[in-house]
């Protein structure tokens, strides 16, 4: 009987969906028959004791007149559920530590991979073949917010798979760029973390061509779920060919070509829904204070040279990534010509002459090489953060225009855009202790943040933008009334004043 359930049970574990795969490695064969064998141990246990357990509840039931014992305690009994479970598992623990080892050893490979682990892409990196490229999940949007059904390899498939040849040695090396990521693909019977500035790594040899799929199974950010794994085992001589296709094309030199608008935005939207929207949102709002708004946003609205700048370098100390080496030109160029003419910040009414615009993949070479500056009469910002320079004259309507506009980016969003925030939590800045106070506090709150509250340091924003939004702050809403408030309040701060402040904390 015993064994008849044993068979049982196995039989439903063998069905889909309920057991993990028997996969297409020798690795993840020997780690298929180790978990039977001990699920088959664990089933005939539980059998044993739930079958002494129940033998003694229905044969000592008070129905039938039993007299129940006084004995408590028997020796004999606790030695042997003490000592026999003991040797279960050292029996277990055996082949167990063998497989383990086996699966860490060390062999002369035959194709070696780097895989880095990248919020929230894969970055396959053939170290053996110069071959580099990302792969990014290609589930579209429209699946993910239910407006279409959802397809068969919902949030498993990529816009670029791994491919990798069968009956050949395959070394793995694991690593990341930002945080922590698990690379698991079950029917190759590998799991591994990358893990930043630290190489872990793994060795497999696929018996059978097919496309195996897996995922990200590390807590990696809000984006978890949507960094799909997959990979293309070949024979050898397609392997061979597709090797041959892929270095062909990297030594190929193709011309840029020139965009209209309308092929611009097409691209430019797919790259936007690939690479920015898991930060910035698909209707542009983005997550301020962390992640700024690309509508009305002072990069979106701004200088193209320091657009181009951000995509190609990121922003240091944030989550902004350099996208330099994971789009082409033609792809930077559509994406930024997206972003500066989607959600209205094509309004050059409203943002001015900058605003809009076509951007074509020769100012981004440009500017990758160094070639010459990116747009005509304009210098190429130092910065990512960076704008045009202030004017000559600072005065008090070009800080407010500028405030305004680093306000709704950065501030709005806790603050409300009519300043009275959401006390007790959020204070107002209405008539605020702060924004009617001395203007170095004031400053010195923008620079370092508030230890303990939402108030995060803004020091990443130019001198130019927080003496803009200091300005605002102290002069909208009624706050430069200083027959109310004294008279430290109002007031138009200066870029100059941000930069001393700055550079005299950072003696």
């Amino acid at each position: 009987m015993i064994f008849a359930l044993a068979g049982v049970a196995g039989s439903l574990m063998a069905t889909p969906g309920y057991n993990m795969p028997r996969g297409v490695t020798p690795m993840s064969h020997k780690i298929y028959d180790l978990h039977m064998m001990m699920f088959y141990v664990c089933v005939v246990v539980g059998i044993a004791v739930f079958s002494v357990m129940f033998y003694v509840l229905l044969k000592h039931r008070k129905s039938l007149g039993v007299t129940p014992s006084n004995d408590h305690g028997n020796n004999v009994i606790e030695i042997l559920w003490t000592v026999i479970p003991l040797i279960i598992l050292l029996l277990l623990a055996y082949p167990a530590g063998k497989l383990l080892l086996e699966m860490d050893k060390h062999q002369e490979a035959d194709v070696n991979i780097l895989v880095t682990g990248q919020q929230w892409k894969w970055k396959y990196q053939y170290i053996d073949h110069g071959i580099t490229f990302f792969s990014n999940l290609s589930t579209p949007n429209e699946q993910i917010i239910g407006k279409e059904p959802k397809g068969e390899h919902y949030l498993l498939e990529v816009d670029k798979p791994l491919v990798v040849p069968i009956h050949t040695n395959i070394r793995f090396l694991f690593t990341s760029s930002d945080v922590n990521h698990s690379w698991w693909v079950p029917e190759l019977g590998i799991k591994t973390d990358t893990i930043p500035g630290y190489i872990n790594e793994a060795w497999t040899v696929i018996e059978k061509p097919g496309t195996y799929r897996g995922q990200c199974t590390e807590l990696c950010g809000m984006h978890h779920g949507f960094m799909p794994v997959v990979v293309i085992a070949k024979t050898e001589k397609e392997y061979a060919k597709w090797v041959r296709e892929q270095t062909a094309s990297l030594e190929e030199v193709k011309p840029l070509r020139e965009f209209t608008m309308d092929e611009s935005m097409k691209l430019g939207k797919q790259v936007y829904t690939v690479h920015c929207q898991a930060c910035h949102q698909e209707n542009g709002m983005g997550m301020p204070p962390m992640i700024p708004a690309m509508v009305g946003g002072m990069i979106t609205t701004g200088s193209v040279a320091s657009h181009i700048d951000i995509l190609l370098n990121g922003v240091s100390g944030t989550s902004m990534q350099s996208f330099s080496d994971q789009l082409s030109d033609e792809e930077i160029a559509a994406v930024i010509t997206y972003e500066r003419n989607a959600w209205g910040n094509n309004d050059k009414a409203k943002y001015g002459d900058r605003a809009g615009g076509l951007i074509q993949p020769k100012l981004v070479y440009q500017a990758r090489t160094g070639e010459s500056a990116p747009e005509p009469g304009q210098k190429m910002a130092k910065n990512a953060r960076e704008e045009a320079k202030p004017p000559k004259v600072w005065d008090l309507e070009h800080a407010m225009d500028m405030g305004k506009k680093v306000y709704s980016v950065n501030c709005q969003a806790c603050h409300q855009a009519n300043g009275m925030g959401m006390p007790p939590m959020i204070p107002a800045m209405v008539g605020g202790k702060i924004t009617t106070g001395p203007i170095s506090g004031h400053i010195d709150i923008l620079l370092h943040g508030v230890k303990g509250t939402a108030m995060n340091s803004f020091a990443a924003l130019t001198d130019e933008e927080i003496a803009a939004v200091v300005t605002y702050e102290r002069n909208d809403w009624g706050n430069s009334d200083k027959e109310k408030y004294g008279q430290d309040a109002g007031g138009l701060v200066t870029p100059d004043e941000v930069k001393r402040q700055r550079s005299e904390e950072g003696k």
